[in-house]
């Protein structure tokens, strides 16, 4: 059974605390479920600021134990391509840690933004919230498939 709880980052938790993690100046929907974490950003362009944020958001959860993330861009009406040089730096960062990110929901305007600079080669893009899900999963299993080989070898390499 999936763990569900949802965190809103609202204006009156950044209140509560300026140097907690709920003093973010977007508003991100969180929704953490057994393996992965859904991320939906707020209704404004996705730009260098919330690529930002968005990292630091999955650097805290992952302090939390979330290891995965989807990032739904369905309220995105844009993005601009400042924010290009972050989210790939947030993918090389999550797969340096042997986790996974995909996004999502885009609009052809945020698709236009990543193919013009070529982020469709670099980010895990799936037009829908399930192909997101299908991505982490099996990046999931390629790691248990190779922890497990890697078991394997270590263990055959002692018996010899």
């Amino acid at each position: 059974m999936a763990l569900c709880a949802t965190l809103v980052f609202s204006k009156a938790a950044r209140l509560r605390s300026k140097t907690s993690f709920f003093s973010f100046l977007m508003d991100f929907k969180i929704d953490t479920k057994e393996n992965y974490s859904i991320i939906r950003l707020p209704q404004t362009v996705l730009d260098a600021n919330m690529a930002e944020e968005l990292a630091a958001a999955c650097r805290q959860l992952s302090q939390n134990g979330s290891l995965n993330y989807i990032v739904d861009l369905a309220l995105v009406p844009a993005a601009s391509s400042d924010s290009l040089d972050a989210l790939s730096a947030l993918h090389e960062a999550c797969y340096g840690q042997d986790q996974s990110l995909a996004f999502t929901q885009y609009n052809e305007a945020v698709l236009e933004t990543f193919r013009v600079a070529g982020a469709q080669d670099v980010l895990n893009l799936a037009p829908t919230l399930q192909e997101a899900i299908d991505i982490i999963s099996m990046e999931g299993l390629e790691r248990m498939l190779g922890d497990w080989e890697e078991g394997e070898t270590e263990a055959q390499e002692s018996d010899d």
